[in-house]
């Protein structure tokens, strides 16, 4: 018997087919993400919830194709024109 294991499916395609674009709250989510944030700093800086925190960051996750906070910090630099 072998335990069947899951895995997060990402979804990893090239940034002309994103059909999504972000919102100006989930740039600035982001923003906070790659300055160092916890979630509960953001969320107070925001004046959200940790929870829509949360929902937010995993939404950007999957519009953006990222897994981690600094792979969306990375992604942020390259594609944020303010960042450079």
């Amino acid at each position: 018997y072998k335990p069947k294991v899951r895995r997060r499916k990402t979804k990893r395609m090239p940034d002309l087919y994103r059909t999504r674009t972000l919102t100006a709250n989930e740039r600035l989510i982001i923003a906070l993400v790659a300055e160092g944030l916890e979630n509960k700093d953001i969320a107070g800086q925001i004046g959200r919830s940790t929870r829509h925190t949360k929902r937010t960051l995993q939404t950007i996750f999957d519009t953006t194709g990222c897994c981690t906070r600094l792979e969306l910090a990375l992604w942020d630099f390259r594609h944020d024109p303010q960042s450079q």
